[in-house]
């Protein structure tokens, strides 16, 4: 028997309106979840969107709405002009890690899948698997990645549903060794991985004392 959409698999996501801003202005989700907006204003703001619609919100009042299917849902305040926020509906979402790796360390990649559900990462160019997880009380998941070879893609897979592909760069890690040859310094620079052709730029450190 399949769940539906207003099922306990379904989780909460918050949004809080307060200095007449969405908080947060962009919110990542997970079909079949519910997003919940709450006025913390004095004044009163809504939530609109051509597929739903909050009506004014006084102070605390509170507006759901279930999303069930993917897409990107923009939404504003009829009131304010400027205030405005969106959704974004994934069957499986797989966040991209802060910035490149460097060779040889770990980084953690995170994602949202259905409660319970278990989740597969994987390298988009071959299949392969990089780790596996289960998706927590809030869909939330976790998957260590090790920092080693060239740069690759990776994607999350939950059942039938594929996350987008998330490119990982990995940053060489460079070594760098001086000996002295006659009056002049030989330095030796060695990137792992290689970087067969890459540009190197070598600066000249002068010590204080």
């Amino acid at each position: 028997m399949l769940a539906g959409p207003s099922t306990a698999l379904a989780a909460n996501r918050n949004v809080t309106i307060a200095g007449s801003q969405f908080s947060p202005g962009r919110t990542i989700t997970i079909a079949g979840d519910t997003v919940r907006w709450e006025n913390r204003d004095f004044t009163p703001h809504n939530v609109t969107h051509d597929l739903f619609s909050s009506g004014s919100l006084s102070r605390l009042e509170t507006f759901e709405h279930d999303f069930h299917a993917a897409g990107v849902f923009d939404y504003h305040c009829t009131i304010h002009f400027g205030m405005r926020g969106s959704v974004e509906v994934y069957d499986v979402y797989l966040a991209p890690p802060p910035g490149s790796i460097l060779f040889g360390k770990a980084v953690v990649l995170r994602g949202l899948a259905r409660q319970a559900s278990e989740v597969i990462v994987q390298r988009v160019a071959d299949g392969s698997t990089i780790g596996t997880a289960t998706a927590g009380s809030e869909g939330s998941f976790a998957v260590s990645l090790a920092g080693s070879g060239p740069s690759f893609q990776v994607r999350a897979v939950e059942g039938a549903y594929v996350s987008r592909a998330v490119k990982i760069l990995i940053r060489p890690k460079l070594t760098i060794t001086a000996r002295r040859v006659g009056s002049r310094h030989l330095v030796t620079v060695t990137a792992t991985p290689r970087q067969a052709g890459a540009k190197v730029a070598i600066e000249r450190s002068t010590g204080l004392g």
